[in-house]
């Protein structure tokens, strides 16, 4: 049951082999991070199939995500990012912390283009 159901997401959530969300204009907090979960889960059916043909095939998945991830949806603030260059915004004002990076966006699929707090469970949980 478990690959139906992987499989049915890397057919019908996935634009260029990166998985997406289908909630755009109006995601909130739970669909951002739903990414994350199934990355997590993804990768514990990996460690319990049997078949070297499925692992290679879900770990070519996790790998198209990942590198869409860091040539497209991550930012690198420099240190004392005065000028909030990575567009960090938090839930209950600012940070109290230097902002330091990278930071990802909930889309992996495109450019980078505000960090939120729902977006810190999206990136390979």
């Amino acid at each position: 049951m478990a690959h139906h159901i992987i499989n049915a997401t890397l057919k019908n959530k996935t634009v260029d082999g990166v998985l997406v969300e289908d909630c755009e204009p109006d995601c909130n907090d739970d669909t951002t991070i739903y990414k994350g979960i199934f990355m997590s889960r993804l990768r514990y059916v990996i460690d319990e199939t049997e078949s070297e043909d499925l692992k290679k095939h879900y770990f070519q998945f996790i790998d198209n995500s990942t590198e869409s991830i860091n040539a497209v949806a991550s930012c690198y603030p420099p240190s004392y990012d005065i000028n909030n260059t990575c567009n960090i915004q938090s839930k209950d004002g600012g940070s109290r912390n230097n902002r330091t990076g990278p930071v990802y966006g909930w889309e992996w699929e495109k450019p980078f283009a505000e960090f939120s707090a729902s977006v810190l469970a999206t990136p390979m949980s």
